[in-house]
């Protein structure tokens, strides 16, 4: 019986996890059709997906203790099912919707877009590490450090999701090679809407950051020490 009464408080949790995930998603939504400026920044966007992916996890954690054992990696799974889809929401939401809105609202208020042709002068960087380079360089100087931290760290930890997210649902996912591709293409997709969209920056070092954080994650999860911990954690079957 007390089991089942935890059992009931992990549900609970996990359930309170997706109402505000429904509740930030009908919220985005909302902003989308009533035309308002949307004010999330990347940090800020990862700040509520953890809250988000924190009470998930201690209602999954509830749940496996009070499961049977051979039922625990089904439990776990669902937990990172949910996330890959909290992932994947608010991941679109602050590279293109956030952007497009925006740019919406600013042209319905008298703000021009910019042209392609400018967008493609003045928004665009095909030189490896050159914006790199140059927040690196800069320090703070002539660019406000909170921008330097959302362009590096947050392109740094933006995509490294999928490290984890492709070799575990995706066994084709766990050769280096056919991740490197889906990685890639998938950074590729990203930048080629923001291009096509005149929306955020197309920069070749955001692939650059992208491409090492999520490799860094490919990486660490590859080895046999983590493999052997995601065993004994249910996160993967051994």
């Amino acid at each position: 019986m007390r089991k089942k009464n935890l059992s009931i408080i992990g549900y609970l949790l996990f359930g309170a996890s997706i109402f505000l995930f429904g509740y930030m998603l009908f919220e985005m939504i909302g902003t989308f059709r009533a035309n308002n400026r949307v004010y999330f920044d990347m940090i800020g966007i990862m700040q509520v997906a953890v809250v988000i992916a924190i009470i998930a996890l201690l209602g999954t954690l509830v749940i496996v203790f009070c499961s049977e054992k051979q039922e625990r990696t089904k439990h776990v799974r669902r937990y990172f099912t949910y996330m890959f889809i909290v992932y994947v929401i608010f991941l679109i939401e602050a590279l293109i919707v956030s952007r497009v809105t925006n740019a919406r609202i600013g042209s319905m208020i008298g703000e021009n877009q910019i042209s392609f042709t400018n967008y493609f002068i003045y928004e665009t960087n095909f030189i490896p590490f050159k914006t790199i380079g140059f927040y690196l360089m800069d320090g703070g100087k002539s660019v406000n450090m909170r921008t330097i931290i959302d362009n590096l760290f947050g392109n740094l930890v933006l995509f490294s999701p999928f490290g984890f997210f492709l070799p575990y649902f995706f066994k084709k996912m766990r050769k280096v090679a056919n991740f490197l591709m889906a990685a890639v293409t998938l950074n590729v997709i990203i930048e080629g809407a923001q291009l096509m969209l005149r929306v955020g920056s197309c920069d070749i070092d955001d692939i650059i950051l992208n491409m090492i954080g999520c490799m860094v994650v490919f990486l660490i999860y590859r080895t046999k020490f983590v493999q052997n911990i995601f065993e004994k954690l249910y996160i993967i079957q051994e």
